[in-house]
């Protein structure tokens, strides 16, 4: 039967060929016409039948949390028209509630139905109304600009945006909403406090025996000081009890912390580790930098994490050395992300829009980022943060977010790359290791400089990039002169030059 039908078409279309390219003529006519009427957008206006609803109440106990503000939430939303299914979740100090409606409804209404019903519930002492949370693809900016200057301060710059800039785009059709976010300037210092007098520590009275016997205290809890103010002097500390008695059995005058010297905190370090614990973060941080440098790894990692940063400001190594790990999120986040399709583990998924969606949907879930948190976040985000978040934070915070900025990104070491195969085997015949960049040293470029200069031809773009400075110096200049000229730019920039 089908063959029949089919045999009849292709009959006919060879027999009435100026039909059938007609027919293909207005198919293709009609095609065209049809394209040119579809409602096309960069980004669609996409509603999700969907709204969270974020309660906070710090300090809350996941129990009682569970039993005053998530269950009450869920009865509330459960009994509106349109609401298909509730999940939530709860944990210490926060809920969260995820409410699905049906699709095809008026999703404003539904989401004015569970406002009221959120609003009528009556919450614990001083806990604030839960916060509504909706996500559409017309939340996303349309086009994020920055925007600099050589000739206006960080104010007039921002005056300037605020007072020009943003109204002339809220102007142009079809922009619903224009925000502006950055321009903070953080103090370059904190601000000088009155430095407390130390009480005078008492003259031991105990018989001092060979090896000290004082056992490690508790590491200290409360906040980490402002950094000492460099026009005081670095007026030198009592130390404790236990590292006087300690010197004194070893026949050493220990009483402040100048006299403090890598020999003795190495010591201290190898024969009563225990004792660390008993300096205080006032001393730590007039500590001599030389003694302040040999102090043990897994020691200062125990350290308060803004504590540990104004250290490293001190040695120099801030704030590269507090960029290296990511820290978890609070919970709040996480599942606030979740809730809107998004990850979010870890500082190193912040965005400026994730920091600008939640200052302007949950600003209050800013103040649970910890010193820590805030130590670590990209630099693209945290330039995004409040004006007002960062002034709320601790001084000492403040500075050491201000040297963050100013520095700005650190430079990362280039991976080592594994040598040319002829390199190997020449670093072989002289019983030397040659397998990666890291290998490389002077005195090998040196050498297959003078005795092997073709091998230099064998070296990559890639491994030159990666070459340790100290190798890179000693590459002969007729060498680099022969190099692609974007090339030498990039070595003369890692060089310093």
């Amino acid at each position: 039967m089908l063959e029949k039908f089919f045999d009849l078409i292709t009959r006919g279309a060879l027999r009435f060929k100026w039909v059938t390219i007609i027919l293909t003529i207005l198919v293709l006519v009609a095609g065209v016409f049809a394209v040119t009427q579809l409602k096309q957008e960069l980004i669609p206006s996409i509603e999700f039948p969907q709204t969270v609803v974020l309660a906070l109440n710090p300090g809350t106990d996941p129990e009682e949390m569970l039993a005053e503000v998530t269950i009450p939430l869920e009865e509330a939303v459960e009994e509106i028209e349109g609401v298909v299914n509730v999940e939530s979740t709860t944990n210490s100090g926060v809920s969260v509630l995820i409410v699905r409606s049906e699709f095809g409804l008026d999703q404003e209404a539904i989401r004015e139905d569970i406002h009221s019903s959120v609003d009528s519930l009556d919450y614990p002492e001083g806990m604030e109304t839960p916060e509504l949370l909706t996500f559409s693809f017309a939340d996303l900016p349309v086009a994020s600009f920055s925007v600099s200057s050589d000739n206006l301060s960080l104010q007039e710059l921002k005056d300037l945006v605020e007072s020009e800039i943003g109204p002339q785009l809220e102007e142009i059709e079809g922009v619903a909403a224009v925000e502006v976010s950055g321009g903070q300037e953080l103090p370059t210092q904190a601000p000088p406090t009155d430095e407390p007098t130390p009480e005078p520590t008492p003259e031991p009275t105990a018989t001092p025996t060979e090896e000290p016997t004082a056992t490690a205290t508790a590491e200290p809890t409360a906040t980490a000081p402002e950094a000492p103010d460099e026009d005081a002097g670095l007026e030198p500390l009592p130390l404790p009890d236990s590292w006087v008695q300690a010197g004194a059995a070893q026949g050493a005058t220990l009483e402040t912390t100048d006299d403090l010297s890598p020999q003795v905190i190495e010591g201290v370090a190898a024969l009563a580790p225990g004792l660390l614990g008993d300096l205080t973060p006032e001393m730590l941080l007039v500590i001599p930098l030389e003694a302040l440098e040999v102090l043990p790894e897994q020691y200062l990692a125990s350290l308060d994490p803004l504590l540990q940063a104004q250290l490293a400001l001190l040695t120099g190594t801030f704030p590269c050395d507090v960029e290296a790990e990511a820290v978890d999120l609070p919970d709040s986040w996480v599942q606030a992300a979740a809730a809107q399709g998004q990850t979010l583990e870890t500082t190193a998924d912040l965005t400026p829009l994730v920091i600008q969606g939640i200052a302007s949907i949950a600003p209050q879930m800013l103040s649970e980022l910890t010193a820590e948190m805030l130590l670590v976040m990209p630099l693209e985000a945290l330039g995004t943060l409040p004006e007002e978040t960062l002034m709320e934070q601790d001084p000492a915070l403040q500075e050491l977010l201000a040297v963050r900025i100013e520095t700005g990104a650190c430079e990362q070491e280039p991976e080592a790359v594994p040598l040319p195969e002829s390199w190997i085997q020449a670093g072989t015949a002289q019983g030397v290791t040659l397998e990666t960049t890291d290998d490389l040293s002077p005195q090998v470029i040196e050498g297959i400089a003078g005795f092997a200069p073709e091998l230099l031809n064998d070296l990559t773009d890639e491994m030159l990039l990666a070459m340790p400075l100290e190798a890179l110096g000693a590459l002969p200049e007729e060498f680099l002169a022969e190099l692609d000229p974007a090339l030498q730019a990039q070595l003369a920039e890692r060089a310093g030059e």
